[in-house]
Parts: C-alpha cells; sequence; structure tokens
C-alpha cells in the first residue's frame, strides 16, 4: 500500500515538473537561436544526427558507459555524487564546450563552433538516450513512476549544465536570460492551471 501511494506521488510529481520541462526546452531554443543561424542549426542537427547513428547504425553504449565512469571517478571523493552525477551530467557535451573555450585563444582563424556544437548535442543526446533505457529498466512497476520522475529531474538538470557550458562559451547566448525566460513561461503555465481547477468564474 505504502509502495503504491509512493508511486502514485512520484507520477504526480512528473506531472507537475512537465510545464517546467516546457518552459526550459523553450528557453533553451530561444537562446540557442540567438547564435548564428549556422550554429544553432548545427546544434539541432547534431541532436537528429545521434537520433539516425543510434537507429541504424550503431550504439555506442560502451562509450557512455566510459564517460559515467569518468563522472564517477571524479566525484569519487564523495559518494552520493558518484551515483547521481553521472546522470545528470552529460560529461562529453561538457567536455567539448570546455575545449571549443580554449580553442578560441589557440585557433582564431578558424571557426570551429560549429563542430563543436554539433557533436556536443550529438553526445547531449546520447547522454539522454542511454539514461532513459538503463532507468527504464531498472524501473519494475506497471506505472514507470520513478522513471518518470528520475528522467524528468535528470533532463532539467543535464539541460542547465549545457546551458551554463553554452554561456560560457557563446556571447550571445545568456545563462540568466535563459533562466528568467523559464521562470516566465512556468510560472505562466502554473497560474493558468491553477486558475482553471481552482478560481470559480
Amino acid at each position: 500500500m505504502v509502495q503504491r501511494l509512493l508511486s502514485g506521488l512520484k507520477f504526480l510529481l512528473f506531472l507537475l515538473l512537465l510545464p517546467l520541462i516546457f518552459a526550459m526546452t523553450t528557453g533553451f531554443v530561444n537562446e540557442l537561436f540567438l547564435l548564428d543561424p549556422m550554429q544553432s542549426n548545427c546544434f539541432l542537427w547534431g541532436i537528429i544526427g545521434y537520433l539516425v547513428f543510434h537507429l541504424f547504425i550503431a550504439e555506442p553504449y560502451g562509450l557512455y558507459q566510459y564517460g559515467k565512469g569518468l563522472i564517477g571517478d571524479i566525484f569519487k571523493f564523495f559518494a552520493p555524487l558518484v551515483v547521481v552525477a553521472p546522470l545528470v551530467l552529460p560529461i562529453y557535451s561538457i567536455l567539448l564546450l570546455i575545449l571549443f573555450y580554449f580553442s578560441t585563444f589557440l585557433v582564431k582563424d578558424t571557426d570551429l563552433s560549429v563542430y563543436f556544437l554539433f557533436f556536443a548535442s550529438f553526445a547531449f543526446a546520447m547522454h539522454m538516450i542511454f539514461t532513459a533505457r538503463d532507468l527504464r529498466q531498472q524501473d519494475s512497476e506497471t506505472l514507470k513512476s520513478q522513471y518518470f520522475f528520475s528522467i524528468a529531474l535528470i533532463y532539467l538538470v543535464s539541460l542547465l549544465a549545457v546551458a551554463l557550458m553554452l554561456h560560457l562559451s557563446f556571447l550571445r547566448f545568456s545563462f540568466v536570460n535563459f533562466i528568467k525566460a523559464t521562470l516566465s513561461i512556468s510560472d505562466g503555465i502554473y497560474t493558468a492551471i491553477f486558475n482553471q481547477l481552482f478560481v470559480p468564474r
């Protein structure tokens, strides 16, 4: 009985997170399209490219596991983070954007941003797909409430991490504006839902 209540609560929390997921995704895309069109398009094509690669060519699960191991080694000084950090931090995307940041000081005659953006989003898609698959396989519940709640939180934190790295790497991408847009959009949605359900007309 307690397990069912917890399962129902987690699913309810997942539903409550959906407006925030929509708002954060919208805020991210809005900032992304402030970049040069070629840059924003390459980021989107990286996601599509990974989906095609995953479906029709190969599933680089070993590469994903290696990345998780790297994060685990980085945070091994604090046991809880060894479990959580590999799930919420898309390590390859973060490393690629860090490399791009330093490459701008070394290579000034060639614009490498489109390549780094393509592979950063490629890696982000890989991270989300394999993380979702692993979590889904671990959840034996029929409702999959643990899976839905966990992947929602992981997506939000992972997107925050990528947005922060884009802010540090590109002048046109503002992490502050991204957060403001997320809060504004989500506030509008939650307010509309509350008024629809609880405010008499």
